[in-house]
């Protein structure tokens, strides 16, 4: 059971260094999961309405991200049932990317991608939503060794993931 590293996920205001409204815990340096040839996604949820407008994911390649080809979407998904569901909303972004200096287990270190997303989404209490990442450019679904660096387990579902984005093919990670 692994979870992905969401810290500084959810923010209230533009830009991006607003607070931070949900946090799944930082990179543990134990493993990741391919984030080009899969969409990789991760739950979370608020006690109270809450509006967002930016996320950020540690992602991490083997010696490094040089594999990365720049491109990069995010997407905002309802809940069927503890896996993704409907898109609410999704994007191409380019990500500030910022090393981060810790050391991921396969070589090289973690590195921060930040994001706002393309408007404010408002979210309902208690209602499970999904953020999902492709770390390739449209159409990219080739294997580039970026992953989504792992967390330790917390209290949210382990991710799930999607191999080439087609969203019916959701298992776990």
């Amino acid at each position: 059971m692994r979870n992905f590293a969401l810290a500084a996920l959810l923010v209230t205001a533009t830009p991006l260094s607003a607070a931070v409204v949900y946090d799944n815990g930082g990179p543990n340096s134990v493993s990741g999961n391919e984030t080009v040839a899969w969409v990789q996604a991760e739950d979370f949820s608020f006690a109270a309405a809450t509006t967002i407008t930016g996320a950020g994911v540690y992602l991490a390649g083997f010696d490094g991200i040089g594999a990365w080809d720049g491109g990069f979407q995010y997407y905002l998904f309802g809940d069927a049932g503890g896996t993704p569901g409907g898109v609410i909303q999704t994007g191409p972004v380019a990500p500030a990317v910022s090393d981060t200096g810790i050391a991921w287990c396969c070589g090289g270190n973690a590195f921060l991608f930040t994001f706002d997303f393309a408007a404010p989404v408002n979210l309902a209490a208690g209602v499970t939503y999904w953020l999902g990442i492709h770390a390739g450019a449209p159409g990219n679904f080739n294997r580039d060794n970026i992953y989504w660096v792992t967390t330790a387990i917390n209290a949210t579902l382990t991710g799930r993931e999607s191999f080439g984005g087609t969203f019916d093919n959701w298992f776990d990670t």
